[in-house]
């Protein structure tokens, strides 16, 4: 279950950056900063609450 969450988590994270990149180029700047913040704080997020869990 724990693994699960954290791919879960990673895949959100590089769908984030993916998406940060399109609002990038379409001009959307503020959006595309928020997403690409978030991308990696997904993941890090995910596994700072398993560590909590156990």
């Amino acid at each position: 279950m724990d693994l699960m969450t954290l791919l879960f988590a990673t895949a959100a994270g590089l769908y984030s950056l993916k998406a940060a990149r399109d609002e990038w180029w379409e001009g959307h700047r503020a959006s595309g900063v928020f997403l690409a913040v978030l991308g990696p704080v997904l993941p890090i997020a995910a596994w700072w609450i398993m560590r909590l869990g156990t």
